[in-house]
């Protein structure tokens, strides 16, 4: 009985405490408004590309100001065949075959391309900082509207 009684009040407390984390975590995150994106960031991604490991950091801090924007950041990998396989998928769904095409297998940058349109409207590297990169996406967004 009383290892019952200690395995409930274990189970209580963890139980509280996710609760207690949830309800903080709640109240920390801004609540989330989907639109029709104005502007596809699509980063040309590898596990072995060097520009990748570089721009992957500055990519997380300059983005993270973009939320509740017309914006849709996703990741063609390029890593090996399958996961190119599976980004070609991807373009042909979000109507970018033909960037794929004409890009390739080369990585270490992302393009911001017109969501409408398909057209190329700037392109970050990673020899631009996080403040350069959010200021390219806020153009983008700014020619795409």
């Amino acid at each position: 009985m009383y290892l019952m009684n200690r395995k409930l009040k274990s189970l209580f407390t963890l139980a509280a405490l996710v609760f207690i984390t949830t309800v903080a975590d709640s109240a920390s995150k801004k609540k989330l408004e989907f639109s029709e994106p104005e502007v596809v960031g699509v980063l040309f991604y590898a596990d072995w590309c060097g520009k990748c490991k570089v721009l992957d950091p500055q990519l997380k801090k300059a983005t993270g100001s973009f939320i509740n924007q017309p914006i849709l950041l996703t990741t063609f990998d390029m890593t090996n065949l399958s996961s190119q396989f599976q980004s070609g998928q991807l373009a042909k769904a979000l109507n970018l075959s033909d960037l794929y095409q004409k890009i390739g297998v080369k990585t270490g940058f992302m393009v911001l391309v017109d969501a409408e349109s398909g057209e190329l409207i700037d392109r970050v590297n990673s020899a631009d900082s996080p403040e350069i990169i959010a200021s390219k996406i806020k153009a983008a967004l700014t020619k795409a509207s």
